[in-house]
C-alpha cells in the first residue's frame, strides 16, 4: 500500500497505527515535513484527515489510547492536541479539529 500527501526531509518523522482499543488500528497516522498531520486509512491509503497548524516539521504525533485526542510535536517548539470538534476560540491552533 502507498500512503501520498506527507513529506520527509533532512529528518525521521515517525508513523504510526492507530490504537488497536478504540480504533482497531485501522489508521496510520503521521506528521510531515511542512507542518501537517496526516491520518491515512490502512487499507486503501485515502488521506481521511489533514490537520494544518506547525510552521515547521512535525516530528512526531501520539494517539491518546481511550480518547479521540491527538499531541503532535514540531520543531517549531509546538504541541498541538487535535480532537472532535469541541467549544473553543474559533482559529485557536492549540486545540484544532478532525472528523474520522
Amino acid at each position: 500500500m502507498t500512503y501520498t500527501g506527507h513529506k520527509v526531509h533532512d529528518t525521521l518523522i515517525r508513523a504510526n497505527f492507530s490504537p488497536l482499543e478504540t480504533t482497531l488500528q485501522k489508521y496510520i497516522y503521521t506528521g510531515s515535513y511542512e507542518g501537517t498531520v496526516y491520518i491515512y486509512d490502512v487499507l486503501t491509503g485515502k488521506t481521511v484527515a489533514e490537520m494544518a497548524g506547525h510552521f515547521q516539521p512535525v516530528r512526531d504525533v501520539s494517539w491518546h489510547p481511550n480518547l479521540p485526542l491527538l499531541c503532535s510535536s514540531g520543531w517549531d517548539g509546538m504541541i498541538l492536541l487535535w480532537g472532535p470538534k469541541i467549544t473553543r476560540v474559533p482559529g485557536d491552533p492549540i486545540y484544532s479539529d478532525f472528523t474520522l
